[in-house]
């Protein structure tokens, strides 16, 4: 299942050695930076592999998690950084919640420290993390 159906992203054998990043850019989002992808519910460098890689995978970007939790958090918590930032954030954190659910704080740290951000602290992000973490917690 593709959750960015509606932009139809999916590689084909025509473009079978286009990096993800540069897949997307060419036929979908012409102004996108699209640092983070979830390959299979994996965060995934869109750099790090190539379109053809995932034919058969659950692709998900940014505008694959809309109105979740976590952006929600982001929004709630001012855990918004520059447009290239918040998207991996929001994307590394929801693969942490979802794969995580029990993640302590060095967990947290220890998966936030995959994306660096000189916009500034990573406080609010944590704080965003902790409370969809929380939230989970409750409804289990």
């Amino acid at each position: 299942m593709n959750k960015n159906r509606k932009r139809g992203c999916r590689p084909d054998s025509t473009q079978p050695n286009y990096p993800w990043r540069k897949y997307l850019r060419t036929n979908f989002f012409r102004e996108a930076v699209l640092p983070l992808l979830l390959v299979d519910g994996i965060p995934i460098k869109s750099f790090m592999m190539l379109a053809i890689e995932t034919v058969g995978k659950e692709i998900t970007t940014i505008e694959g998690l809309r109105n979740t939790p976590i952006q929600r958090a982001f929004i709630e918590h001012f855990a918004f950084q520059c447009v290239y930032c918040t998207p991996g954030f929001i994307m590394n954190a929801y693969a942490l919640t979802e794969q995580h659910p029990d993640a302590d704080d060095s967990t947290i740290q220890e998966w936030l420290e995959s994306n660096i951000c000189r916009c500034t602290s990573y406080q609010e992000i944590e704080e965003a993390v902790k409370s969809v973490l929380m939230e989970k917690r409750k409804n289990e």
